[in-house]
Parts: structure tokens; C-alpha cells; sequence
């Protein structure tokens, strides 16, 4: 019987041993994600930049004119908030049932003022200050016909985070959308 209470307590021993290298590597590997955790959270900005409440461009004066061989699409804006805007995104509807301008004028830009990269698309008038107005043409057709239906133009600006390194910042509280019908020649 003492033989048999031994062999017992021999296979229990080991199988403790076992349970306890499990809840030392469950351990370790909690331990190491904490620290990663937090060593990853130090590279991600805490606030991020956002433009002022009162930055605004208004469209005052908007033209379709169809008359060229290639339609263009002429726009005054003008900055009338109390901030400077670095440039603008615009884009277009090309059907009646679209909510989401997607069409890509930046790209169109006919004044040469657009700086295209593989994501993004911005018109730059660099730094139109307040109550400065600001010209774009753009072609709307250039090799792919498009009747325009609405425009949605978003301003930018520059501005510091709390790095002091500028970033771009979208003012999407600031957008504005205008219905028009710019048919394709």
C-alpha cells in the first residue's frame, strides 16, 4: 500500500509541475503584451489637431460652361472665416441619387494650383487670408464624360500639433455642398 501511495504522489508531483510551467508562460506572455502595450501607446498622438469653429469658405460665384469643347466648371470661393485656409478638397456627384461626392475634381484643376499624390487630391492657394478669394477652372470631362449633379468643398489648413511638427487638418465641420447640373458636353 505504501508503494502504491508513493507512485501516486510521484504522478501528481509531476503533474503539478506541469500545470505550473503553463501558468508561468501564460504569465510572461501577459506580462510582455502590458509592456508592448504601453510602449506602443507613447507613439500614438493624445490629441489630435482640428481646425477652428469659425473657419469658412463660401462659394460666390459657380459657372458650367459647356460651350468649349471640353466642358469646365468655373468657381470663385471666398475665405470668410477668421482663419487662413491652405487649400480645399473638392469633389463631385456624377449621378442624380448619389449622397457622397466621389468624383475627384482636384485633379482637374485647370490653374495648375492641384498637388496629387496616390491618396489624395488638394487644391493649394497657399494661405488665402480672410475675405481673399479664391479661382479655380476645372475640366469636368478630361477623357471620361461626367455630368456633375452637386460639389462638396472641404477646406484645409495647416497647423500645429502639440509636437509643434505641422500636419494638414481637414475642416469637415466646415464643408459645404451645392446642388447644380453641369451636363457633359
Amino acid at each position: 500500500m505504501n508503494r502504491i501511495l508513493k507512485k501516486l504522489r510521484k504522478k501528481n508531483k509531476k503533474g503539478i509541475s506541469v500545470v505550473i510551467g503553463y501558468v508561468l508562460l501564460i504569465s510572461m506572455a501577459v506580462a510582455m503584451s502590458i509592456v508592448v502595450y504601453q510602449w506602443l501607446n507613447t507613439y500614438v498622438p493624445k490629441d489630435t489637431p482640428k481646425c477652428p469653429d469659425d473657419t469658412s469658405l463660401t462659394i460666390t460665384e459657380l459657372v458650367c460652361d459647356t460651350t468649349a469643347d471640353a466642358p469646365d466648371l468655373k468657381l470663385k470661393l471666398r475665405n470668410n472665416g477668421l482663419f487662413d485656409v491652405n487649400g480645399y478638397f473638392i469633389r463631385a456627384t456624377t449621378s442624380q441619387d448619389q449622397e457622397l461626392a466621389t468624383f475627384d475634381l482636384s485633379r482637374r484643376n485647370r490653374n495648375g494650383l492641384a498637388i496629387n499624390t496616390d491618396y489624395v487630391s488638394v487644391d493649394i492657394p497657399i494661405n488665402t487670408k480672410t475675405n481673399e478669394h479664391i479661382f479655380g477652372l476645372y475640366d469636368h470631362a478630361n477623357g471620361t464624360l461626367h455630368t456633375i449633379y452637386s460639389i462638396e468643398i472641404v477646406p484645409i489648413r495647416i497647423q500645429e500639433d502639440e509636437k509643434k511638427i505641422n500636419r494638414t487638418v481637414s475642416c469637415t465641420n466646415s464643408q459645404i455642398k451645392e446642388k447644380i447640373t453641369c451636363p457633359a458636353s
